[in-house]
């Protein structure tokens, strides 16, 4: 498990400043091969700091804000096992990239040295 604000530590000497953390929040679900569904999330955080002399109200207020962002859209992983046959098609797909590219080089090479 990741934790993107372990071990965050501010120190304001001023007692002026405002620190807003965004915490976005995106629901997980894991279905392995064996269907074994895991359901967690995945959370993200950006941080925005502004620095003392915040008493006026139109440069907010100081302080340590939270703010939750919790995502309406589900992300689904699926484990899935490719068949022997994408196996075999993927082998042929790149045996015919390189034929094509030196079948090229051959056709430039042999055009380079006839055309003196």
């Amino acid at each position: 498990m990741v934790n993107p604000m372990d071990g965050i530590v501010k120190v304001d000497r001023t007692n002026n400043s405002m620190y807003q953390y965004f915490v976005q929040v995106v629901p997980m679900t894991y279905t392995s091969l064996d269907n074994r569904i895991i359901n967690t999330n995945g959370y993200s955080v950006t941080e925005h700091y502004r620095p003392g002399n915040l008493k006026s109200p139109e440069q907010g207020i100081p302080g340590v804000f939270v703010i939750y962002d919790i995502s309406s859209i589900e992300v689904l992983y699926f484990e899935e096992k490719n068949s022997f046959g994408h196996l075999l098609t993927s082998i042929c797909g790149i045996i015919g990239g390189v034929f094509a590219l030196f079948s090229l080089l051959d056709y430039f090479i042999f055009h380079i040295y006839h055309s003196e």
